[in-house]
C-alpha cells in the first residue's frame, strides 16, 4: 500500500519529465500557470502544481503558451505555415502588434527573445543553434518563409515579400533598393511595425 502510495505521487513527475514552468493563456482571456508540455498534434498537456491534477487542452481554445526553457522565457502559439498541411508551435521572436517574427528551433539552444518595447530590438541567437523564420500577422492563421514553396513557383523571393508587404509601400521600396537585405526578415518586422502598423 505504501508503495503504491509512493509512485501515485511521482507518476505526474515522470509523466511531465520533459515539460518545463509555464503559463497558458487562453482565447477566452483566462490564464494557468503549471507544468506545460506542448505536444505535435497542437494539444497542451498541463499538471497543476498544487492539486497535481493533469488536464489536455487543445490549440484552437489557446491563444499563446509561456515556458521557461534554461532560464529563457519562450512565447509558443500554433501557426501553419504557407506549403504546409499541419500546423506547428513556433515561437513568437519579435512583435507583440500587429505583425510578428516566428521561429522554429532546428537544432541547440532557444534564442533569447526579443523585448519588444526596447528602442532597439535585437535577437541574440546562440552560435550553436539554427532557427528558421517566419512572418505572419497576428490575425493570421498561417505564417510566411517566403522560401520557395509550391504556392510560389515562378516567383523569386524579392517578388514575394514584395506582394506580401503590398500595404507598405515604404518598405517595398527598401527591399526594391536593397537597403534592406531580402533575408533580413527581423528588419522588415521592425520596420512594419513603426511606419505601417
Amino acid at each position: 500500500m505504501k508503495c503504491f502510495f509512493f509512485w501515485a505521487i511521482l507518476l505526474p513527475f515522470f509523466t511531465f519529465s520533459q515539460s518545463e514552468v509555464g503559463t497558458v493563456y487562453f482565447k477566452d482571456g483566462s490564464v494557468i500557470q503549471g507544468l506545460v508540455k506542448l505536444k505535435k498534434n497542437g494539444e497542451v498537456k498541463y499538471l497543476n502544481n498544487n492539486t497535481k491534477e493533469t488536464n489536455i487542452y487543445n490549440h484552437r481554445a489557446i491563444s499563446e503558451v509561456k515556458v521557461l526553457d534554461n532560464s529563457k522565457l519562450i512565447t509558443y502559439t500554433y501557426k501553419i505555415i504557407k506549403g504546409q498541411k499541419k500546423p506547428k508551435w513556433v515561437m513568437i521572436l519579435m512583435g507583440k502588434s500587429n505583425l510578428c517574427l516566428y521561429g522554429i528551433m532546428k537544432n541547440g539552444s532557444p534564442p533569447i527573445p526579443i523585448d519588444p518595447n526596447s528602442s532597439n530590438p535585437q535577437i541574440f541567437t546562440p552560435m550553436s543553434s539554427t532557427i528558421k523564420h517566419f512572418v505572419g500577422k497576428r490575425t493570421e492563421s498561417s505564417i510566411h518563409s517566403f522560401d520557395k514553396t509550391i504556392y510560389d513557383k515562378g516567383k523569386n523571393r524579392i517578388e514575394r515579400l514584395l506582394a506580401y508587404f503590398r500595404d507598405c509601400p515604404g518598405l517595398c521600396k527598401k527591399i526594391e533598393k536593397k537597403e534592406l537585405n531580402k533575408h533580413d526578415l527581423q528588419g522588415m518586422v521592425e520596420y512594419y511595425n513603426k511606419n505601417c502598423n
